[in-house]
């Protein structure tokens, strides 16, 4: 646009620079280009598809736009809600509030080898706990012989946060993350909510999860920070390297807070809380069964001793169903281990490493020679991004 404004008026080239140019446009007009879609919801694809479909009646085009116009309000809510606990968390000191996921899964080594393309990696995990209290962003890095990215793991890491991070004067937690069965969405992380109001950490806890397609967190523009300087390296042989790039990757304050994850830090809460809580049970109201998957908002109370109250919608109209978990007793969080040492790693995946362990250079080597070394299994499963 700037050219094209020089070519129509080639007097102003040595007064109206592209930088004025540039500024003049932003505060006049300010329009924004967008880039190529990544990540887009199926459901939104699919009804997209449906309405732009020319096999389609009339009515059932605009079936599909009401459906579409419905799941994007509902969408919206997610964000919405955490704006708005963004702004009571900064002016009430007794309230908290966090949202948490995994980065991408980081190979190791990452070298410019033709070979590592057709070879497994080992991956290093990200786990993201970023405060909407004071914009800091906690990472818990380890290397899958270490731990897992299941519901140990997740409520592990996120204890070990609220123990050493959360003000003891905190008496409210909001709780926002993705709908991931096997890590946030689950019967364990439940449990555990539930658990520390019964304790009396909080005096209520309020947690949300985002429409299917639609769970875009703080936490990823941390990722994408982090990314940008990941990218700028080309060999990268250590965990220690990419923990030093997170910790550099903010230059403003406050910067990424890096915690190195061992195996003895993992407790094993999916063992845990059937000695407190219910497998099973039925709405006080309805009698129906308690599915974890089928709510977006659930909240614990230290009113409501033992009792979880959850809605399919965020701010919806729909009515609350409450359940009672717990059976009784006095509740103390797990001790024991979740893993009996190392953890497990494919022998086919130990195999590749083995191949590319000339590569490393000599101060790197012993940490894949130890690798190498590692227990191992024979599990077939798919192995990739979880």
């Amino acid at each position: 646009m700037h050219d094209m404004f020089i070519e129509k008026h080639p007097d102003l080239s040595k007064t109206i620079k592209y930088e004025y140019f540039l500024n003049y446009y932003k505060e006049k007009y300010g329009y924004r280009f967008g880039r190529p879609q990544v990540d887009v919801c199926s459901t939104c694809e699919n009804l997209n598809t449906k309405i732009k479909s020319t096999n389609l009646t009339d009515s059932a085009k605009k079936t599909s736009a009401v459906e579409l116009m419905i799941h994007k309000r509902r969408a919206c809510k997610f964000y919405k809600k955490i704006e708005e606990i963004t702004e009571i968390c900064k002016n009430r000191d007794d309230v908290h509030a966090v949202c948490f996921d995994f980065m991408q899964n980081l190979p190791l080594p990452c070298m410019p080898v033709q070979e590592m393309f057709y070879l497994r990696k080992l991956w290093h995990y990200v786990f993201c706990v970023h405060s909407l209290s004071d914009d800091k962003a906690t990472m818990y890095t380890y290397h899958e012989g270490v731990a897992k990215k299941g519901a140990n793991d997740v409520c592990s890491l996120l204890n070990d946060y609220i123990k050493n991070s959360v003000n003891e004067q905190v008496k409210t937690l909001y709780v926002f993350s993705d709908a991931c069965p096997g890590q946030n969405r689950n019967q364990t992380m439940v449990r555990y909510f539930l658990s520390l109001t019964l304790m009396k950490r909080f005096h209520e806890i309020q947690v949300f999860f985002p429409t299917r397609g639609h769970s875009f967190l703080p936490c990823d523009r941390d990722f994408g920070v982090i990314k940008r300087v990941i990218r700028r390296h080309d060999r990268v042989y250590s965990p220690e390297q990419y923990n030093k790039m997170i910790q550099s990757a903010k230059k403003l304050e406050p910067k990424f807070i890096v915690k190195s994850v061992k195996n003895h830090d993992i407790l094993d809460f999916n063992q845990w809380w059937p000695e407190y809580f219910k497998k099973t049970c039925q709405s006080v109201r309805t009698k129906e069964p308690f599915k974890v998957s089928t709510y977006s908002h659930l909240t614990f109370s230290a009113a409501k001793r033992g009792y979880v109250t959850a809605r399919r919608f965020i701010d919806g109209l729909n009515s609350d169903s409450i359940f009672k978990l717990y059976k009784g007793g006095e509740v103390i969080l797990p001790s024991e281990r979740a893993y009996n040492g190392k953890v497990p790693i494919k022998v086919a995946k130990l195999n590749d490493v083995s191949k590319i362990i000339h590569y490393v250079p000599d101060q790197y080597r012993l940490f894949y020679e130890n690798i190498l070394e590692w227990p191992s299994t024979t599990d077939n499963q798919e192995d990739g991004d979880d």
